[in-house]
């Protein structure tokens, strides 16, 4: 029988799609950037790091308990918008165009041998493990920033430098700079979902890689890297009572304490603060705030 009118083959999927997969990831991650920013600067800025480390747990325990709540909420919070939208995108588009070949879609020369749903799980873990890198930076800027100000704003540039380095130089060693930052893989331009469907490598002498591995391997290797004890370059000049044996963290500052009494009225010298917790001090003595 002769055909009325052309067969159209539909692949099922919208590189549209893709994209906004790729805006979502990036606004999630700067999100979390937003949230993670403070944890420690904020302390330092109202310096109640001076009491919490004056606490039982205010110390180590303290600083492990924060790292691991800032990774985990905002893995957390990716997981299920990243989760979210794929489960909303492809029940729109049809759960079988999962198994369409990436070149069908986006180029013939794409290197990777996938279908559409093995590129969005890939998608999706390497840019839970950039937020996990770009967390830990963040955290690290917070550690080193007396305000939550200059923290934030440090935080934010280097989320948005892989865009702006992108829009700056194609050259190798910008590539490679942009690629190694711990928010190349969420970029809306040249992160880990743009490289997968392109054909771009990065050399180093006459070694060349697909730029898509630098940045997972460069994201895996960065999140234990910045979240690693810091070896103050001096710690042989600190006394070793204000040095934390995990070297989590060092004192700054000396500061003194003391008890003022009336000669005429106190017989004995106090020769602790627990005189002002004796019930028979009661109304006797004054404290600062």
């Amino acid at each position: 029988a002769k055909v009325k009118m052309p067969f159209v083959f539909y692949p099922g999927y919208n590189t549209n799609a893709y994209d906004y997969q790729m805006l979502l990831i990036f606004l999630v991650v700067l999100f979390c950037t937003v949230i993670a920013a403070p944890v420690f600067s904020a302390e330092y800025q109202t310096q109640a790091d001076d009491i919490l480390r004056c606490t039982k747990y205010g110390k180590a325990r303290l600083a492990v308990i924060k790292l691991l709540s800032a990774l985990f909420i905002t893995s957390a919070a990716f997981l299920c918008c990243a989760a979210l939208y794929l489960v909303l995108s492809n029940s729109f588009y049809g759960w079988d165009m999962l198994k369409t070949s990436i070149q069908l879609i986006f180029s013939s020369v794409s290197l990777g041998s996938m279908n559409i749903g093995q590129l969005q799980l890939a998608v999706t873990a390497a840019g839970w493990a950039s937020l996990l890198a770009t967390i830990s930076f963040t955290l690290f800027l917070s550690s080193r920033c007396k305000n939550t100000v200059t923290a934030l704003s440090l935080a934010l540039l280097f989320c948005l430098a892989p865009i702006i380095l992108y829009m700056a130089s194609s050259g190798n060693a910008v590539s490679w700079l942009r690629c190694l930052l711990p928010s190349g893989g969420v970029s809306i331009l040249g992160g880990f979902a743009g490289e997968m469907t392109d054909f771009n490598f990065l050399h180093l002498g006459n070694f060349s890689v697909w730029s898509p591995y630098v940045i997972a391997a460069a994201s895996l290797i960065e999140i234990p890297v910045l979240l690693e004890a810091y070896d103050y370059p001096e710690i042989d000049k600190l006394y070793p009572d204000f040095v934390d044996k995990d070297h989590m963290y060092y004192g700054t500052a000396i500061a003194s304490t003391g008890i003022i009494y009336n000669t005429n009225l106190v017989s004995e010298a106090p020769e602790s603060f627990t005189v002002f917790t004796d019930g028979a001090n009661k109304g006797k003595c004054v404290m600062p705030s």
